[in-house]
């Protein structure tokens, strides 16, 4: 065992090409010393003679039986993830990762380490931490399976050298046509120390460098792509006020392609505590099963980001699974360019006084009806509210995203559209929410009790706000050339008869912009009869916009 006990190895063979997936093995020809991932049987087929005692324990505590809530030990061990590293003189080394329950267990990442050969066998548990100076710390002592803490403090540390290696992608013909993005990664450590473990040096099996992790609470984190990086980096971000559960670290470090996730969530928008109550939301989401493949998880980042910027709780689901498509990438930039409003992201504050948020689905349809009935006219969007949930859906039609139809529309008409919406829905939920005050909700309900009623409340409430909504995200979704033609080749004629002449008014057309959908109101009606000089200027804005802003 001289080599295996100088050199232990500690392998994480991390496959994201999923549970379950077949990947074609090649036949390679073995070294003297070689590592493989083998099962429980093999293990407790051993350790039943050299040590029946422990094979016992291990047997009796698997890691399952603390999922079900059925153990009654502080060590629960994986069966799942167990690698050996063998020789030619049957010696054995198994890395058995194990997960303890105990309070102060959340910044450590253990494994039980059994080496037999065939005159001995050694136990040992090996502690990692990541330290505060972008380490990584091993430590090793004696496995008492009656020992409830691990007593880190008495550990004798021992040193690691660690290689990274990503592998090809052998799986990125069924996940990725256009090339490898869900790449095999292997790690693999010797240590040494005390005791058997001899002298610290590099091993012979490629370059490498120090495990290492940088960054730390507040700041962006850099981590090993693996199960135990990932970890590591995780709970530096979150050790100051929550402490991961053993099961959340267990699906952490074996759930790659769903955990990685994380850090670059947090490193893009920040550690703030909502968005590390999000990541733990989705991490008990993930025991639950709720996310079978990992763009289920993606998408949910994504919908939480737009929701932070967004006056609403958004679902995209449905779009952001096709981000390819033409109106979808068209409506997400145009929402991209709301989120970025600060008057929209409070939209409802200012009109209402109330800052609860209500959910609401985002839904992009071939071609959208008046009251969701084929049978009725065609329209721009629609939201509605399903009688019995009271769930909430805006629809929006493809045709007023894409170019070359007839209900085509420019990104700020669009954008206008958006935000149109996002008011009934609000006021729906209102109607129906008799928390927020009852002459209120009277009102509302006696005077705007229908979607194309609540128009009168848009025309007589939310002109201001609509406008200056539609000032703040006009260079987002306009350019400067089509601007500057509005602007020195258009002229306004306030009247006719006589004439007279302005110039282009941007605060005006947001105006006009704002009113337009809501012609049929009566208070629309009393302002820019028709015909009237104030509707022929209304006209003149609508017009000038649709044919020369950008679509």
């Amino acid at each position: 065992m001289k080599k295996l006990t100088i050199l232990l190895f500690f392998i994480l063979l991390l496959n994201s090409c999923g549970v379950n997936e077949d990947i074609p093995s090649e036949t390679k020809a073995k070294s003297t010393t070689f590592t493989e991932k083998v099962d429980i049987d093999e293990v407790l087929t051993q350790l039943k003679i050299k040590n029946p005692e422990l094979a016992s324990f291990i047997e009796n505590n698997p890691f399952t039986n603390l999922k079900t809530n059925t153990g009654k030990t502080d060590y629960y061990f994986d069966f799942e993830h167990i690698v050996a590293i063998k020789n030619n003189k049957n010696e054995v080394a198994y890395t058995i990762p194990l997960y303890l329950t105990t309070e102060d267990q959340s910044k450590y990442i253990h494994k039980l380490s059994v080496e037999i050969t065939p005159t001995s066998t050694d136990i040992q548990l090996i502690t990692i931490e990541g330290m505060d100076d972008g380490t990584v710390k091993y430590s090793t002592h004696q496995f008492d399976p009656n020992q409830k803490k691990s007593l880190t403090s008495k550990t004798a540390q021992i040193d690691c050298y660690c290689i990274t290696t990503v592998s090809d992608c052998t799986c990125h013909k069924t996940h990725a046509s256009g090339g490898c993005d869900h790449p095999s990664v292997e790690t693999s450590c010797s240590c040494s120390g005390s005791g058997s473990f001899g002298t610290s040096q590099p091993n012979n099996n490629g370059t490498g460098t120090n495990t290492s992790w940088a960054g730390g609470s507040g700041s962006p984190i850099s981590y090993t792509p693996t199960g135990d990086g990932i970890y590591i980096a995780l709970n530096k971000k979150f050790r100051a006020d929550y402490q991961f559960t053993a099961i959340q670290k267990y699906n952490i470090i074996n759930m790659v392609p769903f955990s990685q996730k994380f850090p670059d969530f947090l490193n893009e928008e920040g550690d703030t505590p909502i968005n590390k109550a999000f990541v733990i939301q989705m991490l008990n989401r993930l025991e639950d099963g709720i996310f079978a493949v990992p763009k289920q998880l993606t998408i949910a980042i994504q919908n939480f980001k737009y929701s932070l910027k967004s006056p609403l709780n958004v679902d995209m689901y449905s779009i952001l699974d096709k981000p390819t498509l033409a109106e979808n990438q068209k409506f997400l930039a145009i929402y991209n360019a709301l989120s970025k409003s600060p008057e929209f992201q409070k939209l409802f504050i200012d009109m209402f006084g109330n800052n609860t948020r209500f959910n609401v689905k985002f839904e992009i349809a071939d071609h959208v009806y008046e009251d969701d009935d084929p049978q009725k006219k065609e329209v721009n969007a629609i939201t509605s509210e399903e009688p019995v949930t009271k769930n909430i859906t805006i629809k929006i039609s493809k045709q007023i995203l894409i170019p070359g139809t007839d209900r085509s529309q420019t990104q700020i008409e669009n954008a206008k559209t958006i935000l149109h919406e996002c008011v009934h829905a609000y006021l729906f939920v209102k109607a129906n929410n008799p928390t927020i005050g009852t002459d209120f909700v009277k009102i509302l309900n006696t005077m705007y009790p229908t979607a194309n009623e609540q128009h009168d409340f848009m025309y007589n409430k939310m002109i201001p706000t609509m406008q200056k909504i539609l000032s703040e995200i006009r260079d987002l979704v306009t350019t400067s050339p089509k601007r500057t033609i509005l602007e020195t080749q258009y002229t306004m004629h306030p009247t006719t008869n006589p004439i007279s002449s302005t110039p282009w008014s941007w605060n005006d057309y947001y105006k006009y912009l704002s009113l337009s959908g809501l012609q049929e109101t009566n208070s629309f009606i009393q302002d820019f009869p028709f015909p009237s000089d104030k509707y022929d200027l209304y006209k003149q804005y609508i017009n000038a916009g649709k044919n020369e802003l950008d679509r």
